[in-house]
């Protein structure tokens, strides 16, 4: 699902946003993880958690622009192995909501590009 937001403070946009998915499909996020990335090109991922740590992700750039991919790893699911892709963009300032069970990751399109995602359960080694 994708999400277009006016530009507000990061904290406020962060609010509005998550308020707006809790109330539509019960995303209660418990941490933000950030990430920079110096270089045009670089890859991250695909990550995932599995069984009762498994994560749903609200995915968006604070700066720059991204190619975000997220890949259905759920055995029984009949969308299996599908994925789909999306250019996200800080000037935008959409995101891209990945259910638990599917795999995340993305790619850099331009220099210095800082991602967040707020998932719904700790990171579990």
């Amino acid at each position: 699902m994708q999400q277009g937001l006016p530009p507000h403070a990061v904290h406020v946009a962060c609010h509005r946003r998550c308020t707006r998915f809790r109330s539509l499909i019960g995303f209660s996020p418990v941490q933000e993880n950030q990430s920079h990335s110096r270089t045009s090109g670089t890859v991250r991922g695909l990550h995932f958690q599995r069984g009762p740590f498994a994560q749903a992700k609200l995915v968006r750039a604070l700066k720059g622009r991204i190619f975000d991919v997220a890949v259905d790893i759920r055995p029984l699911s009949s969308s299996f192995g599908r994925w789909v892709g999306i250019e996200l963009s800080a000037e935008r300032g959409d995101a891209l909501f990945i259910p638990a069970g599917f795999a995340h990751g993305f790619c850099t399109l331009e220099a210095n590009s800082e991602i967040a995602y707020l998932v719904d359960t700790p990171y579990s080694p």
